[in-house]
């Protein structure tokens, strides 16, 4: 006796298809949906730049209509 024959083997059958094919979405979900972020934070060193030389640097700076 097949457990495809029976009303009852075709009901599992049935929910073992549908219980395979909702875990392959949840699946793909997951891996093609964006991630979206209200706050960002970066862990890394702080680096000062600074000149080889003292000094100040002063911008000129020139408008278009003077």
């Amino acid at each position: 006796m097949s457990l495809n024959k029976t009303a009852s083997g075709k009901i599992i059958l049935s929910i073992l298809v549908f219980t395979y094919l909702a875990v392959i979405g949840v699946r793909l979900r997951r891996n093609f949906s964006q991630i979206q972020s209200a706050q960002a934070f970066i862990n890394g060193d702080t680096v000062f730049v600074r000149a080889s030389i003292p000094g100040e640097l002063m911008l000129q700076l020139k408008y278009a209509h003077q």
